[in-house]
């Protein structure tokens, strides 16, 4: 998912691994690796926790809410959090030449200003069942909408940009050890990602009349996959302070 609009709120711990110990998190992740480790019901000093904000400047509000159950081994927990804002709303001059009719004082024509549409909105839910320390099932929602500001480098759009996006992500994890050395874990994890992009490149009459109703652009697609691996450690002896790891994806 979109990591630079995921709920802090839900994080228990975040730790950043370099060098070759990030490996224990895929190939991937070979370089380093965040690790963000999410609050379990148990966590929770309340049943239900609230924030509301209400509209700031730039109409900017966000609203977050956290609730969980526990009972002997099985853990469920569920957040959610919405936030939307105008964003830095302004008018400004663009590339494409055109003319408001008025002159400036030396007679040159003076060029149109257009307001730059910056909206923004995304809302991400998250669920997480847990049966012990073994069993782990998560289920994320994340959509994400927004304007284009400024437009498509030389023209400020006339209408504003319908771009939107989601994510589902659905994933269950066991893992285990087989002895005081071996352990083992197994994860599988789909997702499906869409996008509608309903995009306004040129007004109406752009180059003198060429497009009389203006160019738009209209894209509906999304994408699947599946994710799966199964990794096991071998660790040493306390005194070597050594790890076998092997898995594959």
């Amino acid at each position: 998912a979109y990591t630079w609009f995921t709920p802090i709120f839900t994080t228990k711990t975040m730790e950043v691994i370099r060098g070759p110990g990030s490996a224990l998190y895929g190939s991937n992740a070979t370089n380093g690796v965040i690790q963000m480790n999410t609050l379990k019901a148990a966590d929770l000093d309340k049943s239900i926790y609230a924030k509301l904000s209400f509209s700031g400047s730039d109409n900017t509000a966000r609203r977050e809410f956290m609730t969980g159950s526990t009972s002997g081994d099985y853990d469920f927990i569920m957040a959610y959090s919405f936030h939307e804002t105008n964003g830095n709303d302004y008018t400004s001059y663009d590339g494409s030449g055109r003319l408001s009719g008025s002159l400036l004082a030396d007679g040159t024509p003076q060029a149109s200003k257009f307001t730059v549409s910056n909206n923004a909105n995304e809302s991400y839910l998250w669920a997480k069942f847990s049966v012990g320390d073994n069993w782990q099932v998560q289920y994320h929602r994340q959509e994400w909408g927004f304007d284009t500001g400024h437009g498509w480098v030389f023209w400020i759009p006339d209408f504003d940009d319908e771009m939107n996006e989601s994510r589902d992500i659905f994933s269950v994890k066991y893992n285990a050890n087989i002895n005081e050395q071996w352990s083992q874990e197994y994860v599988m994890r789909y997702q499906k990602h869409d996008i509608t992009w309903l995009t306004r490149f040129y007004p109406d009459d752009a180059f003198d009349g060429f497009y009389l109703s203006g160019m738009w652009e209209y894209l509906d697609t999304d994408a699947e996959d599946i994710f799966g691996r199964a990794q096991f450690t071998y660790l040493f002896s306390d005194e070597s302070n050594a790890t076998f790891l092997a898995g594959i994806e």
